[in-house]
């Protein structure tokens, strides 16, 4: 019984005259004080890593014109990305309001991570900051006006399908990397005679007058193991790079085997020679691709819908259809002379 009674005098502390004290503690926070915010968080590849001076989430209005283009506007606001990849952004009270169309007025706002450069906490695209990725589908939206069944104020929208389907702004925006700085290793095992043997990887248009000579790697094959190791960091130089037309700029190298000749471990056009091999990945010729981050929203569109990664990747095809090869894929992958050139 004790307990009872101390449980009936901790139920009658604080009571005057029979009447209980209602006051136990502070009144419950006003909600109304708490501002919009804009919940997301970010995605990448398991193998490749963005080590950004100022990883920053930013907010973009945007106007889908004929033809799915995006007609960019003014940046709303952005903060940084925590160490998990979250982020959240503060709304003011209302944002632009324009004429969206099928009844709507109000204003439509981009999801973007990118690299702050010159750490002016904005956002100009084609300029300084490095584009890391967007989100596909859930934006932000403001509506002063809807039509049946619209919510008014900010929501999340996937503005994407004909008809648009509206979330609460405590749905949470996922930003999908393609813009980051990966950094490939070449790790294999040739199976043949690696007597005087090496590993190159030459520019698909080497030899011509259009391509270059750079080497993105040059490592020698152990005679004795058939083991050959090279990490690839060191940035292509321009004569390097191909520049489609409002497209990715972009190395891409044929990786081959090489009879050294001259016999000092390294490529050497003047001496060596390259043999009709190159080496597979799963039945087709393995390739070095480099691909520069963006800087501009419509090539980190062209990049998305590449499927690319930006940065040294291994690929296998052709350009508009490369695959790509995870680094825990390709290591320590046997090879043989069974992949002509």
């Amino acid at each position: 019984m004790r307990w009872f009674v101390m449980a009936m005098m901790a139920g009658t502390l604080g009571c005057k005259g029979g009447e209980v004290d209602t006051d136990v503690g502070p009144p419950p926070p006003d909600t109304d004080d708490i501002p919009d915010t804009f919940l997301g968080r970010t995605e990448k590849p398991s193998d490749v890593e963005r080590e950004g001076e100022s990883l920053t989430a930013g907010l973009i209005r945007v106007t889908v014109g004929p033809d799915d283009a995006w007609e960019l506007g003014g940046y709303l606001g952005g903060a940084p990305i925590t160490g998990t990849g979250n982020f959240g952004i503060e709304l003011p009270e209302k944002g632009e309001e324009l004429d969206l169309g099928n009844g709507r007025t109000g204003a439509l706002y981009l999801p973007v991570v990118y690299d702050d450069i010159d750490r002016d906490k904005t956002f100009i695209d084609n300029e300084d900051d490095l584009v890391l990725g967007f989100s596909s589908t859930r934006w932000l939206v403001y509506l002063s006006a809807g039509g049946a069944g619209d919510p008014l104020g900010w929501s999340v929208v996937d503005a994407s399908q004909p008809t648009w389907v509206f979330y609460k702004l405590t749905e949470q925006s996922v930003v999908r990397l393609y813009g980051l700085s990966a950094v490939s290793r070449l790790q294999g095992i040739y199976e043949g005679d690696a007597t005087g043997y090496g590993v190159v990887a030459l520019d698909e248009r080497y030899p011509g007058a259009d391509g270059s000579d750079w080497a993105a790697v040059d490592v020698a094959v152990d005679a004795m193991n058939g083991q050959f190791d090279q990490t690839i960091d060191s940035r292509p130089p321009v004569d390097a790079f191909q520049f489609p037309p409002n497209g990715v700029r972009y190395v891409r190298a044929q990786v081959q085997f090489f009879n050294d000749v001259d016999g000092n471990g390294r490529f050497s056009s003047d001496t060596d020679t390259l043999a009709d091999a190159g080496l597979c990945f799963d039945g087709k010729p393995l390739i070095l691709r480099f691909s520069d981050t963006p800087r501009s929203i419509g090539i980190a569109r062209s990049i998305a819908e590449l499927g690319w990664t930006t940065g040294w990747r291994f690929v296998t095809g052709p350009y508009g259809a490369s695959t790509e090869v995870s680094r825990a894929d390709l290591k320590w992958t046997r090879f043989k002379d069974d992949c002509p050139i």
